[in-house]
């Protein structure tokens, strides 16, 4: 599966590419509202796991458990029958030009401790007729990169102390910053993505 995963991360990144070739799709500073990065990876994912039975569902509700003030809800979730396979999908925007980065680090750790209680997870898999063996979570980000702001490199440790993914973490970052004609409007643009098997 981690083939599986390497090969949509190259889909991922190259839909990225290819629409930046040919459309800048934000107006003045208001960024990419994070849907398209689950959008283009779920897309890319069903592709690459040749399951023709694979499908996804966007917003997956959630049972309450314990004390939940509401039920909550997974932004994505992507079902292979053929693989036995759910992969547990979250996006994040972790601008800072409102000064909101720690505040969104700490959303994607809220995130993930939902997706990681296994009580939230069962409530998923038991609405499904075939036998799931396998889960992963995946996580996308996205930034704008700052010359004068140094944290972003320290994003993958931060996820690592909050515990989300300890020596599991598969991390990758992507720059656009080469060979299209809105280079300079989005060379300080980054993805992010890790997964782990759970």
């Amino acid at each position: 599966m981690n083939k599986t995963i390497e090969n949509t991360l190259i889909k991922y990144t190259s839909t990225y590419r290819n629409i930046f070739e040919k459309f800048y799709p934000a107006t003045d500073s208001d960024g990419f509202v994070e849907r398209n990065q689950t959008n283009i990876f779920v897309n890319a994912l069903l592709e690459n796991l040749m399951d023709n039975d694979a499908f996804a569902w966007f917003e997956m509700s959630l049972d309450k458990v314990h004390n939940d003030k509401k039920k909550g809800h997974i932004d994505a979730v992507v079902f292979s029958p053929k693989h036995f396979t759910v992969f547990y999908i979250e996006a994040k925007r972790l601008s800072t030009y409102r000064g909101n980065f720690e505040k969104r680090i700490a959303s994607i750790s809220e995130d993930f401790s939902r997706i990681l209680n296994k009580q939230k997870r069962e409530s998923i898999i038991k609405r499904s007729n075939f036998k799931i063996t396998d889960e992963y979570v995946i996580c996308l980000a996205d930034f704008w990169k700052s010359d004068t702001i140094e944290k972003f490199k320290y994003i993958p440790q931060k996820w690592i102390d909050n515990d989300i993914y300890n020596d599991k973490l598969k991390y990758l970052s992507i720059e656009f910053n080469q060979g299209n004609y809105f280079d300079k409007a989005i060379e300080k643009y980054n993805l992010l993505v890790s997964y782990t098997k759970i």
